[in-house]
């Protein structure tokens, strides 16, 4: 992993462990995202958000076991995300 950005220049980016990347044509800001189901009431009784970032409790990272009619496809992190989404789509089908 690098080291985060300490400052923006006009033809690069200079990080807070002194490196520098010349020649950047862009930047992309990447925050990642929080998980949120407003179609699901809080004390659903079915799964809980943990910190708004993971679903617990999945069976196989897609069904809740007290809803098995409910799938969540393509949580999982860290994975490449195709694939993983047409196997899971596979296994509901």
């Amino acid at each position: 992993a690098r080291a985060p950005p300490k400052r923006i220049t006009s033809t690069g980016v200079e990080f807070e462990d002194g490196t520098v990347e010349e020649g950047v044509d862009a930047i992309v800001y990447c925050t990642g995202y929080y998980y949120r189901f407003p179609f699901l009431s809080p004390d659903n009784g079915i799964v809980h958000l943990e910190s708004g970032d993971g679903v617990k409790p999945l069976y196989h990272h897609l069904l809740p076991p007290d809803a098995p009619s409910l799938a969540f496809v393509g949580l999982p992190a860290k994975i490449v995300p195709f694939p993983l989404m047409e196997m899971q789509a596979r296994y509901l089908a």
